[in-house]
Parts: structure tokens; sequence; C-alpha cells
């Protein structure tokens, strides 16, 4: 990691100029793509950021290129997910290894729809007859077969279920299956899909999980105790719900998924981007510094998925909430800590010494392409028409 000055070197951006947001926009993604070193793993430095992010990135890659036009990096990311999904085995799941989780597969998942979304249904991986559809299908199955009647029913976090870990069912596992199972009926009109995702998302309010009423969403529960959850606030468990309910209502038209919405965001709002911070974005670990490896991750999750949730819904008063989050906290990132090249550190609500890595520069860049897809007159609907070799 190295230090980096932005004291006297902050950058300047007009976010209302498109242009000048997608040149930062540009800048920042070749800064983190600076960190990436193609591998058999299609993996950044795990020593550096954990397997599953690396997924997170893939798919904000397809983000950037709807929303910007930019795709010189397609081929790269879509290399990388075939070597992730363990070359020509296709399935991020790897045979024999003991520590694997359910929510670690699904994140690339969500960049293996993206492709569908972009190549079409009948497009393959690289170098490979293996379809797009079919891996985001296999890996659907594989999170979907590890629930049981417990607590309800729900998705197990850890899949091995004579570890102590086994019994727990987490919050972001939900969200991210519902999230790829809406997209995939979406494009598949798969009836089976689509009536499992309803089943999954109903449970995640029956349980207790997600609240309507208060707009509180709970990290997950202990089978051995189905009524104690585990009360961690993190936003991109916030902002992965807020997502998917936008594409359930892309899925199914209906509007009570989009209401459903607005007291999650509400409550986001309210513990993510609150007075105490000036209305900029920050995890609650970052007050006291003790965000670990993942947390510094999770901002970055929540604000492409705000994106979508202000692309899909027509309630003025929640676009202008989201666009309050996003655009204060682009401004403060900049003004903060970024320099001239937008490289930039993923703390943005104070001035501290700024350290360039991989972590930092995915929220920030996930931050930049955010507002892309807010101030760039995008919708769920856009689309590049892209003709690559392997599709």
């Amino acid at each position: 990691m190295v230090r980096a000055d932005v004291s006297n070197n902050a950058p300047s951006l007009d976010i209302n100029d498109i242009d000048q947001l997608r040149q930062a926009t540009s800048a920042a993604m070749k800064n983190l793509m600076s960190h990436f070193t193609p591998n058999h793993e299609g993996t950044f430095n795990q020593s550096e950021t954990p397997w599953h992010e690396s997924g997170m990135i893939w798919g904000m890659h397809f983000d950037y290129a709807r929303w910007t036009g930019d795709e010189q990096y397609l081929d790269v990311v879509t290399q990388a997910l075939y070597n992730q999904s363990n070359g020509d085995q296709h399935d991020f799941l790897r045979a024999g290894a003991k520590e694997q989780w359910n929510d670690d597969i699904l994140w690339p998942s969500q960049a293996v729809i993206a492709a569908v979304e972009l190549y079409g249904l009948n497009a393959t991986l690289p170098n490979s007859n293996e379809t797009w559809i079919n891996l985001a299908d296999k890996t659907f199955q594989e999170a979907g077969s590890q629930q049981d009647d417990k607590c309800g029913g729900g998705i197990y976090w850890y899949r091995d279920r004579t570890d102590r870990k086994g019994t727990y069912k987490s919050f972001i596992t939900h969200a991210e299956f519902i999230s790829l199972g809406a997209r995939s009926y979406i494009v598949t009109q798969d009836a089976d899909t689509l009536s499992e995702v309803k089943r999954i998302l109903d449970w995640v309010i029956s349980s207790g999980l997600g609240s309507p009423e208060t707009g509180v969403l709970f990290d997950g529960m202990s089978t051995k105790n189905c009524t104690e959850f585990t009360t961690f606030q993190w936003s991109y468990n916030y902002g992965q719900w807020l997502g998917s309910l936008a594409w359930m209502h892309k899925a199914t038209g209906e509007q009570r998924y989009l209401d459903m919405a607005a007291p999650f965001l509400d409550y986001s709002q309210q513990t993510f981007a609150a007075s105490n911070t000036s209305g900029i974005l920050a995890e609650l670990c970052e007050s006291d510094a003790s965000c670990n490896r993942d947390q510094q991750g999770f901002k970055a999750i929540y604000v492409r998925n705000l994106a979508y949730l202000h692309q899909e819904t027509n309630n003025s008063t929640m676009k202008e909430v989201i666009e309050k989050i996003i655009d204060t906290s682009v401004q403060a990132m900049a003004s903060r800590s970024c320099d001239s090249e937008w490289s930039c550190s993923g703390i943005w609500t104070e001035d501290t010494p700024r350290i360039k890595s991989v972590r930092g520069q995915h929220v920030s860049t996930a931050l930049l392409v955010a507002a892309m897809g807010i101030h760039g007159g995008c919708d769920l609907d856009t689309v590049l028409k892209l003709h690559h070799a392997h599709v």
C-alpha cells in the first residue's frame, strides 16, 4: 500500500456535468484495475482483498460499461469470471474445498447475470461452450439447495452443517439470492425461478430478519434460536435488499416491492448517512476504525444498489434521498480522499492519512459508478450492444 497525499491535490468535479463525472469515473476505474494482474484464480490479490470481493468488482464492471459506455475492461472481466468459476468446471464451488459460503458464490453470480443481460441468453463464457445463463442458474440452484424448514425456512450462510458456522442463516445470502433470481427471471421468464425468489422474500419478512414497519434489517440468526437475531448493522445488507426490491419490481411490475423499499431506504439513510456524518456515507465501524477487511468493502454494494433503485422508482422523494446520499458523498470524497488522478481512499468523512489500496479504490470507484447511474439518464433496461468473439 502507498500513501497518497491529497491535502493540496484534490480533484475538482461538478457532479452535474456528466462529461466531468464520466472522466472521473474512468480515471478511478483505471486506478482500480492497476491493482489487478490476470491470474488463474480470476481474482485480485487475495492477501489484499477476499475472493468474493473480486466477484463484487466484476459485477461493478458491468454497471460501469452500461452507464459510461466504456467497454474496454470487459474482455479482462469475462476471462476473470471464467477463471474464478474454476475454468472448464464452470462452478464457483471448488471441489474438495472445506470452507465455502453461499453468500460468497452469489457475489460473482451477480456479475454472471449481468453478462447475460448484456450478451444475451445464448452467449457463452470465453473459450467455452458453457452459457452465462447456465452458470447463473447453477449457482442459484446450489445456493437454493442449502435451505430447510428450521426457523420456517431460509438459506444457510455456510455450506458445512457440521461446523458451528453451519447453523447461521444470514440476511445477505437471501438478498443476493433474490437479486439473482429476479434478474434471471427477467431474461428467462422461468416461472419456477420467480416463485422461488418470492417465497424467499416472503420468508425474510415473516422470519423477522426484515421489518417493513421499522425499516430495520438484522444480519441473521442461528437455527439454535430463531428469534435471537444478530443485530449488526451493515450498509451492504440494506443496499443489496433495496436493489433486490428494484429488480423484483422490474420482474413483476408489482408496486408493492417499491413501496416496501421506502422504510428500508429511510432507515439506511438515518444509519449510514445521517447528520452525525453531515450526510456523508460511512460504515458504522469507521468511527472507531474497527472495520475488518470484509466490512471495508460494504459501501460499494450499498451505493450501486441505490442506483438500481433510483433507476426503477418513479417516487420523487425516494429519488431525492438517493441523490442526496450519493452527491454529498461524492463531493466529500473528492475534496478529502482523492488525488488529482482519482486515486482515492475509502473513508470520506474526515481528512486522514490516505492509503492507496484496492479496498479504498473499490468503494470509491463504486461511488462514482453509482453517480453515473443516477445522473446519466439510465434505467434498468439500459443495455449495451456489444460484439465480442465469445458472444
